[in-house]
């Protein structure tokens, strides 16, 4: 690495140590050959127990060596506020999940103060920059699934917003009081980010020495993808909270305090959504709550 990226490297370093009030930097070393990502499939790796960190650079764009090296430190942060656990770097655990998106927004945030992380002079060069989104999630109600199906799975916006988009969220036990959570869509987001430009919508996160609560949403906008958003190649499974029929979904004031109350469920809108799951042969499991 030239010294002049190296120095970029380094106040990086300093910005995400601030930004994610690192107590105490871990052993970062910079790593060039490929065997390392070979054995690994990874471009990055923490080492809570040395506390080290080790990022692949070779052939890389210095934002996406940036990126990993990102993500490596918020998985130290989380290890000095003892929040890393068993498998907790598997693929789709908050941990994961958590990192990717706070390597983004630190890259989002550091790429406005200087605009040489980009590396623009060797854009345009054979590189491929590795996209580490995780796992997202689209939640929606039995009948707005059945539509997506119909719809040969392609999320759409029903809202009439001048800048429509749609939203993903990467909390798996996501509440709102606006949006039906009856069923839970599960997409790869780094297979989805190769078709779709996936922005954060969150600017600032909670936990790491900020302020703000963050959301864990992103949006693709449909502003540039009119057609809507094909989930169908990214697509992982389907969870479908159980139909409760105990309760009368008749009477507003029973299902006031349920977890369903933004929409209730229709029983024949549930078995409706169920037979075209069916046809479409798609993977999916029934689940008590989510």
């Amino acid at each position: 690495m030239n010294p002049k990226k190296l120095e970029i490297l380094k106040h990086f370093i300093q910005f995400c140590k601030k930004e994610l009030d690192i107590q105490s930097l871990p052993k970062i070393s910079l790593i060039k050959d490929k065997s390392f990502v070979e054995m690994r499939r990874s471009f990055g790796e923490y080492n809570p127990g040395e506390m080290s960190v080790k990022v692949f650079i070779t052939g890389r764009n210095l934002a996406d060596a940036c990126r990993s090296l990102a993500h490596e430190l918020v998985h130290h942060r989380q290890s000095e506020l003892d929040l890393l656990y068993n498998d907790s770097g598997e693929t789709g655990t908050d941990i994961e999940n958590d990192a990717n998106a706070m390597a983004g927004i630190l890259m989002r945030e550091y790429g406005k103060l200087n605009l040489g992380v980009y590396d623009l002079d060797v854009i345009g060069e054979n590189l491929q920059e590795a996209k580490q989104v995780g796992t997202l999630y689209h939640f929606t109600s039995y009948g707005g699934f059945d539509a997506i199906l119909k719809d040969n799975l392609v999320l759409k916006t029903y809202q009439t917003d001048i800048q429509p988009y749609v939203s993903f969220t990467r909390n798996k036990h996501f509440r709102s009081d606006t949006i039906s959570t009856q069923v839970r869509i599960v997409i790869d987001g780094d297979k989805l980010s190769q078709r779709y430009k996936i922005a954060p919508h969150a600017d600032v996160k909670a936990g790491y020495g900020r302020k703000s609560q963050d959301e864990a949403e992103e949006r693709i906008s449909l502003v540039k993808y009119p057609q809507g958003v094909d989930i169908k190649k990214s697509l992982i499974r389907v969870d479908i909270k159980k139909f409760d029929s105990s309760i009368d979904w008749d009477d507003p004031e029973t299902f006031q305090d349920s977890e369903d109350f933004v929409e209730p469920p229709s029983l024949g809108m549930y078995n409706t959504m169920l037979e075209t799951l069916k046809k479409a042969n798609i993977p999916y499991q029934i689940v008590d709550r989510f």
